[in-house]
């Protein structure tokens, strides 16, 4: 019969007793965060994927400029409009740049986990809810933002 050695990493080796205090990290949940645009919590319940890209895609291309991150938060509508009237505003010509933070928390909902920070953010786009009376869904509002500066703290 065959035996089967285990490689250990260059990083893990040492004595098995140091390797035994390792404990593996599960995989964090996107179930539980928190939104702050400035010093407000506004409830979302889903955050498109954080990203940051180049303008110019191809490879090959000598300086390209990175693309502003943006983001789409989408919440259950509700008689509130303040992100409407901030689009609004920003549609209709104003400077109204904000911060908006936001926090990933452990499934206890006890401690942050992550945060990320979108400094210099500005909404490009704003859409309701799609009515329907054959149907009972919830009704969406979703605002997209691009920011100035996304940063991992």
């Amino acid at each position: 019969m065959a035996r089967v050695r285990k490689t250990v990493p260059a990083g893990r080796r040492g004595k098995p007793s140091d390797q035994a205090r390792v404990k593996p990290v599960p995989p964090f949940s996107g179930a539980h965060f928190r939104v702050l645009i400035g010093e407000k919590e506004v409830g979302f319940c889903q955050i498109t994927r954080l990203h940051v890209a180049d303008s110019d895609p191809a490879p090959e291309a000598a300086g390209s400029v990175p693309r502003p991150p943006s983001v789409v938060l989408r919440r259950a509508i509700t008689q509130d409009k303040d992100l409407y009237r901030w689009r609004a505003r920003v549609a209709a010509g104003k400077r109204e740049l904000r911060t908006v933070t936001i926090q990933q928390y452990d499934p206890g909902g006890a401690t942050i986990l992550n945060t990320w920070v979108l400094h210099g953010c500005r909404p490009v786009r704003w859409s309701g809810p799609e009515f329907n009376a054959l149907g009972s869904d919830v009704l969406w509002e979703e605002v997209e933002i691009t920011c100035e500066r996304l940063e991992w703290l």
